[in-house]
């Protein structure tokens, strides 16, 4: 069964679900309402403008703020349809220590705690478009439960071959130790070790020359 609709309010009734998988935006990486156009003009649909689109346009606070409220919405409702023993799985890529930061707020804000994370080879070493520009090509897989819920935690044990590997692997830890835990004090620490990272210092420098 098909059903189209927004992902604040899915037709499923409470506790129901044993498994959410999503690829959520990517703040502001992927513009979905731009890369639909021309499949909504090919199918006779609208080309105005979507509403409630999860992605950030411009950047500053009130676009990570926007952001963060409608990922929190988002899996609030991920989390209600769930049922205490299930699992909510997805993938994510940005260089934006601050995405990252809003992520984990939202997830944390919707009543998850961080069960494991992997990281994953993504499909844009292969698309030529993509390969040596700011897109990333590995992807970090999240995995998550409802707090309180009894799990075994999980996470990669492998070196990383990469500073992006070995950067998804920081990310990765931080979402382990802090997303459904107690202390609220961590962004600041994350947002200044991730911006020394090598993966986003070197990409940075490159950037302003």
């Amino acid at each position: 069964l098909v059903v189209e609709g927004s992902s604040e309010r899915v037709s499923l009734p409470n506790d129901s679900a044993d498994l959410v998988v999503t690829d959520p935006p990517y703040h502001d990486d992927v513009q979905y309402g731009q890369l639909s156009l021309p499949l909504r003009a090919w199918a006779g649909l609208p080309t105005s403008d979507l509403d409630a689109e999860a992605v950030a346009t411009v950047g500053g606070e009130a676009a990570y703020g926007s952001y963060q409220a409608l990922l929190t919405r988002i899996f609030a409702e991920a989390r209600r349809a769930l049922k205490p023993s299930g699992h909510l799985i997805f993938s994510y890529a940005n260089r934006e220590p601050d995405a990252w930061v809003a992520l984990f707020n939202a997830l944390h804000g919707a009543g998850f705690r961080a069960a494991g994370f992997n990281i994953a080879h993504s499909e844009n070493e292969t698309d030529h478009a993509k390969r040596s520009v700011r897109a990333c090509t590995l992807d970090l897989i999240l995995d998550l439960v409802p707090a309180g819920a009894n799990v075994e935690t999980w996470r990669p044990t492998r070196l990383p071959e990469s500073q992006e590997e070995s950067f998804l692997q920081l990310v990765g830890h931080v979402m382990m130790e802090n997303v459904g835990g107690s202390d609220t004090r961590w962004a600041g620490e994350f947002r200044e070790k991730a911006r020394l990272h090598p993966f986003i210092a070197a990409r940075h420098k490159s950037t302003i020359q």
